[in-house]
């Protein structure tokens, strides 16, 4: 995988920790941003090579999953390479 699309998925990752941490104000702005259909959300997704359907899947299955917070980010990795980028 390229250098550019680990880093916008990075950013998709830091979107959906923020979505399911503890900060009112970060999770708010994070979840509005997953759930929205702006322009920045597609285009991130469209840098980081995997469909906002599939980044939207992948942080309701996480955020309905009981889990702790650390195991999140290698969930969060292992459901976008499962992905494979196009579900």
């Amino acid at each position: 995988m390229r250098g550019e699309i680990k880093m916008w998925r990075a950013v998709i990752e830091r979107a959906i920790l923020d979505a399911v941490g503890k900060e009112f104000i970060e999770k708010r702005q994070a979840i509005n941003w997953i759930s929205d259909e702006s322009l920045d959300f597609h285009t991130v997704c469209d840098f980081a090579a995997i469909e906002p359907t599939a980044v939207k899947r992948i942080f309701w299955e996480l955020k309905n999953e009981k889990q702790e917070r650390k195991s999140f980010k290698r969930r969060i990795r292992e459901k976008m390479e499962s992905k494979n980028a196009t579900n």
